[in-house]
């Protein structure tokens, strides 16, 4: 079990995320309820870096802790540019396999004395009361490279940002948040998964097309596109922002009496 500490105290609810894509990769940014901030994703564009100054203050750009669902030679460029702009507190990555790929990398997090953990299964973290859980792993093969699954659990949440496979059955009484790499498309296979979830599931970003939905509360990042989720302890709601007023697949709540 890691446990990250902070120094920031600014007040907050429980947990702020923040869901975008840049390039064709997906980022997921959490900020918990004493300012602890984590990145979570992939970025095969040093456009990364840019994107994600627009999600920082000014006064604060640090990183207490970055993990990495994909670890192909691209993405590993795109968050080195990350690790040299920003300070970064501590890595969790996929064990690649073919270091030989990560060179830059490697020099980047030396360069930087960022400390870096081989994820496995069940690897958590712990900070400010939520859970942050290694659910599965995909090591790498042939031209597709390790990659990992995250969950995140607070009291009313299960969020699950998904790089490799869906990991364990969603939990029966929170609200179920499923954050799609935008590569990954929202298969028979992985609805099947998540049914038991029912009116409790959203389901974010991914890939567009494939298959009729029926039932699937389902908010779709493109065009410079933000979601943000809140859980203040009680419920959880999930919004676009800048959304058109009336527009379908806007906002989403969970939790104190509300659905």
């Amino acid at each position: 079990m890691m446990i990250l500490a902070s120094a920031r105290t600014a007040p907050s609810p429980t947990l702020r995320a923040r869901f975008f894509d840049v390039a064709g990769d997906g980022l997921t940014m959490l900020e918990t309820s004493s300012g602890r901030r984590v990145l979570i994703g992939s970025a095969g564009s040093p456009l990364a870096a840019n994107a994600l100054a627009e999600q920082i203050p000014l006064v604060d750009r640090s990183i207490d802790l970055l993990i990495v669902t994909r670890a192909g030679e691209r993405d590993l460029d795109g968050l080195g540019e990350i690790v040299r702009r920003y300070p970064v507190g501590q890595v969790v990555e996929p064990p690649s396999g073919l270091p030989e790929r990560a060179g830059r990398w490697s020099d980047a997090l030396r360069q930087a004395e960022v400390p870096r953990t081989l994820a496995q299964p069940g690897l958590a973290v712990e900070l400010d009361g939520l859970a942050l859980v290694v659910e599965d792993i995909v090591t790498e093969s042939g031209d597709r490279p390790a990659s990992l699954t995250v969950r995140v659990l607070s009291d009313v949440l299960d969020l699950r940002i998904v790089g490799a496979g869906i990991g364990s059955p969603p939990a029966e009484t929170r609200a179920v948040v499923v954050r799609l790499a935008a590569e990954l498309g929202l298969s028979r296979e992985l609805r099947q998964r998540l049914a038991p979830a029912g009116e409790r599931l959203v389901v974010i970003g991914g890939r567009a097309g494939g298959e009729a939905e029926p039932g699937v509360t389902r908010l779709r990042l493109g065009g410079g596109e933000i979601v943000e989720l809140i859980d203040d302890g009680s419920a959880v709601t999930v919004r676009r922002l800048l959304c058109s007023s009336g527009a379908d697949g806007c906002a989403w709540t969970w939790g104190a009496g509300k659905t």
